[in-house]
């Protein structure tokens, strides 16, 4: 629950991650329930208020795909050779955020 997922080829929703290209830049989701990878389930979609007990974000700050954290969102900006930076929304509370992913990203030379 509340893992950042990505919307594969197949049709399945899977584990969004930074630390690659494949599994951050496609189409992007919150999952709302507990499932495994490639399982349906119910998602939040962009344009989505979200919150979590569990987050504890700056109010404000920019959020991104996790390249440490498979399904993760942070608030600290991938900065591997390879990461993709990815923004995905704003916190608007410590735990609630603004679920909007831009549909643009920057892959870290």
């Amino acid at each position: 629950v509340m893992d950042l997922v990505y919307l594969g080829t197949g049709g399945k929703w899977l584990e969004a991650q930074a630390d690659a290209t494949a599994r951050s830049i496609n189409f992007l989701g919150i999952a709302l329930e507990a499932k495994t990878d490639t399982q349906a389930m119910n998602v939040a979609l962009a344009g989505s208020f979200v919150a979590d007990a569990s987050w504890s974000f700056a109010v404000g700050v920019p959020l991104y795909v996790s390249a440490a954290t498979a399904g993760a969102i942070t608030a600290t900006k991938p900065t591997g050779s390879g990461d993709v930076v990815r923004t995905v929304g704003y916190s608007l509370s410590a735990t609630m955020i603004f679920f909007d992913p831009s549909p643009d990203y920057v892959t870290l030379a």
